[in-house]
C-alpha cells in the first residue's frame, strides 16, 4: 500500500482555523484519506459516466464525489476504484498544462450564478493545477490560489482530498439561508484514455458552468486579511549591477462579497520565462501573466471577443516605456477591487508606473459592471490609459451580453467604442462581435462568429487585438461519432468543416481559408488527426505596414498529428505539414515531442522541430517584401525534478534558429499586384538560445523561496546564409541576459 500525505505546517494550521472556524470545531486533516467522521456528513454523488468518449455510459471503474462544507472552506475528495495497472504517474509543475499522471479535477461555482468556476486539479502523483474558468470554456491558468490537498492510495483505488478557504473565490449573492454553489468532478485514466465525469458535460460545452450541479451548503462568515511581503535580489552579470527589492502585496475581504487587493512596489521578476518567439508578421505575439497581483480576482474583468482579442490585457502594465531602451517598465503601486451586491458585480482596477529614465510612467484605469439574469448577463467595461510621453489619451467602452437559453447553447454578443486622443488627431471608433455556439453532445456541433472592427479601432494600449479594419465570418461544423462495437480499433471519431471568410472596410476580400479535418481516438489510447486546408486568394493590407496592398495567390496544405497514450516511460507526439506558399514553392515542417518519465518524481520534455520552405513570403522594408529560402530549426528540453516534497528543480532550455536565402524580390509601389525587382532579397540568419534552471522550495500554501539562474542569446547576420551550428554558436557567443535572482514571498 502506498500513501502520500499532506499536513498543514504547525504555524499555518491556527491561522486558517481561526478565519471561519467556529471556536469549537477543529479543521480536518487534508491527507487523501477519507477517514475522519465528518465525512459521513458529506454529500455524496457517484453518478459518474464516461465523458471520453462521449457514450455517458456508467464508468466501469466506480468513483464517488464528496462535498462538506465546514466553517473553515469547502471540503471536496474523489475516490475511484483504479487497479494499479491502470494507474499512471508523473511529477509535474504547478499548472502545467499536460499533467503525465491521471488527475482528479474538481470545477467549483461559488457565487453559483453560472458565471465563473474555479479548477482544482491534483494528480495521482500529488501535483496541482488550479485555474479560473471565463465565458463558460476558458480556462486560465495563470491563476494561483491558497488550497490544500492530499492524495492516498491502495491496492484497490485512490483518492484525493482538497480544503478550499472560503474567502479564496468570491460567496455570490450574501444571505441568512443555505449558500447555492456548482459543483463538477472529473476522473481521467491516461492508460485508456478515458474521462468519467459527474455530471455528464463536456468541459467544452459553450454553457459549462451554467449546467454544473447545483448543490445547497451552509452559509459561513468569510473574511479575511493577508499581507504578501517579499524580497528579491537581482545579480545581473552581463549589465554588472546588483539590484536589491522590496514590496508588499495586501488582499483584503472583508466579507463574500468585496474584495480589495493592492500592491506596492511590486517585483515582476522572472521565476516564469516566456518562449522564445520569432515573429516576421505584422501581428503582435501575445503572451500570458503569471503576475499574482494581476491573475487575482482579474475573471471580472477578462472580457474577449474573437479568437484572441481582449479588452484588458495585463502585460501592458510594466511593458517597455514608451521611449529609451529599457524593457520593461516598474510598477509604483496597483490596486484592484470587486463586490457583488445580489446579481450586479462591480470592479475597479488601476496601476501607475514609475518614471524610466526616457519616458514618463503611464496610467492604468478598469472599471467593470455585470448583472446576472435568469440565464443572462449583461456587463459594461470601460477601459482608459493616460500616455504623457506620447501625449496620448486612450478611451474604451464596451457593452457585453451572455445569453443561454438552454443547456448546451450560449450566445455573445460586444459592442464597443474606442476614443483617441493624440497629437496626430483624434479619432473614434467601433467593433462589434457576435458568436452562437451549439454542443448539445450528440452527433452534431456548430460554432459561428462574426467581427465587425471599422479603420479607427484601437484597444492596444490596454487591450489586444490582432488588427483593425476588419469584417470575419468564422464557422465549424463538427459530425462525432461518440462510440464504436467492442473489439473496434477505434473508439470515437469525428468530421470537422472549419472555414474562415475576411475582408475590409474598402471591400477588398482578406486571405481566408477552408479546411476538413478528421480526428480519430484509437482503442489503445492514442490519438491520431489529419485533414486538409486550402487557402483563399486575397489582398495582404497588413504585411508591409501601410506601406501598399499585396494580392497574394490561393494555397494548399496537408496536416497530420499523432500523439501516443499518455502512459508509460516514453510518451511520443509528433506532427507533419505539408503545403504550397503564396506565391509558389513548396514548404513542409515536422515536430517530434517525446516526453520521458523514469520515475514518479522525474520527468523531461524534449521539443524538435524543423520548417522548410522554398517561397517563404516576408516584408523586407518599405513597400518591398521578398521570397526567402528558409531552414529553420527549433529545440527545446523541460526538465522537473521533485527531489522531496515542497522542493522543485525546473531546467527549461530553449533554442531556435533560421537561415534564410533570398530568391525574389517585388514591390507593390504601384499597386496590390507586385512587381518583381532586379535584385533579390539579401540572405540572413538569426537564432536565439534561452536558458532557465529554477529551484523552488514552498514554505507554504503560497509562500515559496526561488533561486532561479537565467542566460540569453541571440545572433543576426545579413548578406550571409548561416548553418545550423553557425546559428548555435552565435547565439551562445551573443550574450544578451546572464542573471542570478532569488526571491521569497510569504503569506502572513
Amino acid at each position: 500500500m502506498l500513501a502520500t500525505r499532506f499536513t498543514l505546517p504547525t504555524g499555518l494550521l491556527p491561522l486558517v482555523v481561526a478565519l471561519g472556524c467556529a471556536p469549537q470545531a477543529a479543521a480536518m486533516t487534508v491527507d487523501g484519506r477519507l477517514d475522519e467522521p465528518e465525512w459521513q456528513q458529506a454529500q455524496r454523488f457517484d453518478d459518474f459516466r464516461v465523458l471520453e468518449p462521449l457514450t455517458r455510459e456508467v464508468a466501469e471503474h466506480p468513483a464517488t464525489m464528496r462535498v462538506l462544507a465546514r466553517p473553515e472552506g469547502l471540503y471536496l475528495a474523489m475516490e475511484a476504484s483504479v487497479p494499479p495497472p491502470l494507474r499512471v504517474r508523473g511529477r509535474s509543475p504547478r499548472d502545467a498544462e499536460q499533467l503525465p499522471a491521471d488527475p482528479f479535477t474538481f470545477f467549483v461555482d461559488f457565487e453559483g450564478e453560472g458565471r465563473t468556476a474555479y479548477e482544482f486539479t491534483v494528480t495521482i502523483s500529488g501535483a496541482v493545477r488550479d485555474g479560473v474558468v471565463a465565458n463558460q470554456v476558458e480556462v486560465s491558468h495563470d491563476w494561483d490560489g491558497f488550497w490544500l490537498h492530499g492524495v492516498h492510495e491502495t491496492d484497490r483505488g485512490w483518492s484525493a482530498e482538497v480544503m478550499v478557504p472560503w474567502w479564496v473565490a468570491p460567496a455570490g449573492p450574501a444571505g441568512d439561508g443555505p449558500r447555492v454553489i456548482g459543483v463538477y468532478a472529473a476522473l481521467y485514466l491516461k492508460a485508456q484514455s478515458r474521462r468519467y465525469a459527474f455530471p455528464a458535460i463536456e468541459e467544452t460545452s459553450p454553457s459549462f458552468v451554467q449546467d454544473l450541479h447545483r448543490i445547497r451548503v451552509p452559509r459561513y462568515a468569510v473574511g479575511t486579511l493577508d499581507f504578501y511581503p517579499y524580497a528579491a535580489v537581482d545579480v545581473d552579470r552581463f549589465g554588472d549591477r546588483t539590484l536589491g527589492r522590496a514590496g508588499i502585496d495586501v488582499f483584503w475581504k472583508p466579507d463574500g462579497a468585496n474584495r480589495l487587493i493592492a500592491t506596492l512596489n511590486p517585483d515582476f521578476g522572472q521565476v516564469e520565462s516566456d518562449d522564445l518567439v520569432v515573429n516576421f508578421s505584422a501581428t503582435e505575439t501575445f503572451f500570458g501573466d503569471k503576475r499574482p497581483f494581476f491573475t487575482e480576482g482579474q475573471q471580472l474583468f477578462d472580457l474577449r471577443f474573437g479568437e484572441d482579442g481582449r479588452l484588458v490585457n495585463t502585460r501592458r502594465v510594466g511593458a517597455a516605456p514608451d521611449a529609451g531602451s529599457a524593457g520593461a517598465s516598474d510598477v509604483a503601486v496597483a490596486a484592484k477591487y470587486t463586490g457583488q451586491s445580489g446579481g450586479l458585480e462591480y470592479g475597479l482596477f488601476t496601476a501607475l508606473e514609475d518614471d524610466a529614465r526616457e519616458a514618463e510612467g503611464r496610467d492604468f484605469l478598469a472599471a467593470r459592471l455585470r448583472q446576472g439574469l435568469d440565464g443572462l448577463t449583461l456587463g459594461w467595461l470601460g477601459t482608459r490609459v493616460d500616455r504623457p510621453t506620447l501625449d496620448r489619451r486612450a478611451l474604451v467602452n464596451t457593452i457585453d451580453l451572455d445569453w443561454y437559453p438552454r443547456p448546451a447553447v450560449a450566445v455573445q454578443a460586444r459592442a464597443m467604442r474606442s476614443d483617441l486622443d493624440q497629437p496626430a488627431g483624434d479619432a473614434v471608433g467601433h467593433g462589434a462581435f457576435a458568436a452562437l455556439r451549439y454542443q448539445p453532445g450528440g452527433a452534431f456541433a456548430q460554432s459561428l462568429e462574426f467581427t465587425w472592427l471599422d479603420e479607427d479601432f484601437e484597444i492596444n494600449d490596454l487591450g489586444y487585438q490582432e488588427r483593425a479594419d476588419l469584417r470575419e465570418l468564422d464557422t465549424e461544423t463538427t459530425l462525432y461519432r461518440r462510440s464504436y462495437p467492442d473489439g473496434h480499433w477505434l473508439s470515437a471519431s469525428n468530421w470537422a468543416i472549419e472555414g474562415r471568410l475576411r475582408w475590409n472596410q474598402a471591400g477588398a476580400w482578406l486571405p481566408g481559408w477552408a479546411g476538413l479535418s478528421r480526428g480519430l481516438s484509437l482503442r489503445n489510447g492514442d490519438q491520431l488527426d489529419f485533414g486538409v486546408w486550402h487557402g483563399l486568394a486575397g489582398t495582404d493590407d497588413r504585411i508591409t505596414r501601410g506601406n501598399g496592398d499585396l494580392r497574394v495567390d490561393s494555397s494548399t496544405g496537408l496536416w497530420l498529428e499523432w500523439a501516443q497514450a499518455e502512459a508509460g516511460l516514453l510518451r511520443t507526439e509528433l506532427y507533419a505539414y505539408a503545403w504550397r506558399e503564396e506565391f509558389g514553392g513548396s514548404a513542409w515542417e515536422f515536430g517530434l515531442s517525446p516526453r520521458i518519465v523514469p520515475t514518479d518524481t522525474l520527468s523531461l520534455l524534449l521539443d524538435l522541430a524543423t520548417r522548410q520552405s522554398h517561397g517563404w513570403l516576408i516584408w523586407t522594408g518599405g513597400s518591398d517584401v521578398g521570397t526567402f529560402r528558409r531552414r529553420e530549426y527549433s529545440a527545446s528540453l523541460e526538465g522537473n525534478w521533485f527531489p522531496m516534497p515542497r522542493h522543485e528543480l525546473r531546467l527549461k532550455f530553449q533554442w531556435l534558429g533560421l537561415e534564410a536565402e533570398g530568391r525574389a524580390a517585388y514591390s507593390v509601389a504601384g499597386g496590390p499586384v507586385p512587381r518583381r525587382l532586379a535584385a533579390a532579397p539579401d540572405d540572413f540568419g538569426l537564432a536565439q538560445l534561452g536558458i532557465q534552471l529554477r529551484y523552488r522550495f514552498e514554505l507554504a500554501p503560497l509562500s515559496d523561496l526561488y533561486v532561479v539562474y537565467g542566460r540569453g542569446g541571440e545572433f543576426f547576420e545579413q548578406g550571409a546564409s548561416r548553418g545550423a551550428g553557425d546559428l548555435w554558436r552565435g547565439a551562445l557567443d551573443g550574450t544578451t541576459a546572464n542573471r542570478f535572482y532569488v526571491k521569497v514571498r510569504y503569506r502572513l
